[in-house]
């Protein structure tokens, strides 16, 4: 770390205008979580899981998540940050009901 004392002001910040891109996700039925790894670190308040849709790999079945909260990544416990590279995302009971009822979705 640098000492209060010996920081410097920076002459210009350049904005990040590259956005983060889904590297992998598993599904983990067991801990009923989804977890999402990204290129960059995300933002949770501007991830909408309720956007995320969950399909079979016929993609003949589908499920977009109704409900959910966001999890540490490292210990599963409430979202500690906003921002990390790794979402889990506690799924809910609802999506959980639906998803293990079809065949060769998880």
């Amino acid at each position: 770390p640098i000492a209060i004392s010996q920081a410097i002001q920076a002459a210009a910040v350049v904005p990040d205008k590259t956005s983060p891109q889904l590297l992998s996700f598993q599904l983990d039925l067991t801990h009923e979580w989804l977890t999402l790894s990204f290129s960059e670190t995300v933002n949770t308040s501007s991830l909408q899981y309720t956007g995320i849709t969950i399909q079979d790999q016929n993609i003949t079945n589908s499920r977009t998540l109704v409900g959910g909260s966001y999890l540490t990544p490292s210990t599963g416990g409430p979202l500690l940050g906003p921002n990390d590279p790794v979402i889990v995302i506690q799924l809910s009971q609802l999506d959980l009901n639906y998803i293990k009822t079809i065949r060769n979705m998880a």
